[in-house]
Formats: C-alpha cells, sequence, structure tokens
C-alpha cells in the first residue's frame, strides 16, 4: 500500500488504466468506498431587483462621459443633400426634418449650387456670401441663396450690387426687401422677393412685390418659391409692364 502511494512510476500506470477503465477504484488497496454520482443542481436565476440593482450599480461607477456616449438605438447614417450630391450631412448639415436630418429640397433653378450648411448653436446655418456670415436655414433662405447664386453664377450679376434684407419705407412702415440689384450709379434695377417653397404664388404676392416696389422703383420685379417663378418688366415711359419668360443677365438690364 505505501509504494502504491509513493511511486510516481506506479501510480502513472493506475491512473493510464483508470482512464481506459481497466481499475476498479474500489478494489485499490486502502481505497475509499465507491461514492455514487450526483447531478450537480441548476444555477440559482438572480432575482430581478438585484439584477436591476448590479446593473445601476455599474452605471454608477462608470464615468460622465462614458454614460453620455450610451446609445439606445443604432446611428443611422445621414442622408445625402439632394441638391449637392457632394456635401456630407455628417459634416455640415442644413435646417432639419422630423428625424433631425437636412431637409434641402431641390428647386427648380438651371443647375444645383454647392453651399455652405453648419449647426451652430444649436440650429442649421447657411453662409451667405453677399452679407459674408452665417444665417439661420429656413426654407424662405433656401430660396433666398439659391436665388442669390443663379443671379451671381448664371446672370453675372456683381456681389457688391445686391442688397439682402435691405431695410426701406413704405407709407412710414418699415419693411425689409428680401433681395435689390442695383446698377453702379446707384439705381435699383430688379426687386425680388423670396417664399417658402410650400407657399403658393397669388394675386397677394404680386401685390405686396408692388407695393415695395413704390420705394424701390426698380425696373424688374421678381416672385419665387424656388419651385414657380415669375418675372415682371416694367416700363416707365408707358406706365405699364408685362411679364417676362426669361431673366435676361445683368448687361442688358
Amino acid at each position: 500500500m505505501g509504494m502504491y502511494l509513493s511511486d510516481p512510476s506506479h501510480r502513472a500506470d493506475v491512473n493510464k488504466q483508470f482512464r481506459e477503465g481497466a481499475v476498479n477504484t474500489a478494489q485499490l488497496p486502502g481505497a475509499a468506498p465507491a461514492i455514487r454520482h450526483i447531478a450537480p443542481a441548476p444555477p440559482q436565476r438572480l432575482p430581478m431587483f438585484r439584477f436591476i440593482r448590479l446593473h445601476l450599480r455599474c452605471l454608477l461607477h462608470l464615468p460622465m462621459s462614458r454614460l453620455l456616449r450610451l446609445r439606445l438605438h443604432p446611428r443611422r447614417r445621414p442622408r445625402r443633400c439632394p441638391v449637392n450630391p457632394a456635401f456630407d450631412p455628417g459634416a455640415s448639415l442644413g435646417y432639419a426634418d422630423k428625424m433631425g436630418r437636412p431637409d434641402t429640397p431641390p428647386l427648380t433653378f438651371p443647375r444645383a449650387f454647392a453651399f455652405d450648411i453648419r449647426r451652430r448653436d444649436g440650429q442649421y446655418c447657411i453662409l451667405d456670401t453677399v452679407r459674408q456670415r452665417f444665417v439661420p436655414l429656413t426654407p424662405e433662405e433656401w430660396v433666398r441663396q439659391n436665388l442669390l447664386e443663379y443671379l451671381v453664377r448664371d446672370l453675372g450679376c456683381p456681389r457688391s450690387l445686391i442688397a439682402v434684407e435691405k431695410k426701406l419705407d413704405y407709407y412710414s412702415k418699415p419693411f425689409r426687401a428680401d433681395v435689390i440689384v442695383y446698377r453702379r450709379d446707384g439705381v435699383a434695377l430688379l426687386l425680388a422677393e423670396c417664399k417658402e417653397p410650400g407657399v403658393r404664388l397669388n394675386q397677394l404676392a404680386f401685390d405686396q412685390v408692388a407695393a415695395y416696389n413704390q420705394s424701390v422703383r426698380a425696373r424688374y420685379l421678381l416672385v419665387t418659391n424656388g419651385l414657380e417663378h415669375y418675372c415682371w418688366r416694367l416700363d416707365p415711359a408707358a406706365d405699364s409692364g408685362h411679364f417676362i419668360p426669361v431673366l435676361p443677365r445683368y448687361e442688358a438690364w
């Protein structure tokens, strides 16, 4: 019995035979009685209140920066701007729709223009190249900026001769003209009134721009909502006017 316990070679042989099933441990000298196999008890489930308490404890030990980065839903990929496909809403954003994504609908100008659109102080802003500053991007501002780019890039109007939201008086009542294009000698050539794309152009819009023109005295009156465009050319000599199908370039005004 002592030899069995102290001889490593003999112990290795017995272990090998035991693994092969040739040795009964109950028949070994000095062996303990065979023990009946007992199946382990199934693991106990943690009560719900202890489960919640443990998770709350883990969250409380996390730094605040980690807690702010926790997301309940995966981040959605922002939608590409339909006006400028090269514009990435992930870096620059326009005014938001219901999902918080940029919503800059395509307009019916001859071509699409690229804009510098960013998010500042919780709202979306667009760079006004005439005023040289960022302004809140609203549906009306979106139409106005497209109109400005059309006047400058397609019709050749100098940016230095364009006034945006100019303060004027109409019968002692102040108002703001959306866009005024001047001649080099300071005479107003065009007065434009911009509306949101969802606003229908009716007689009220034409009456409004005609009333403003009593202070501006421009030759061309333009009303647009980005989808429809109407231009009226005044003839001061005949004290009348007519609609024109195409607005000519700046040199022909």
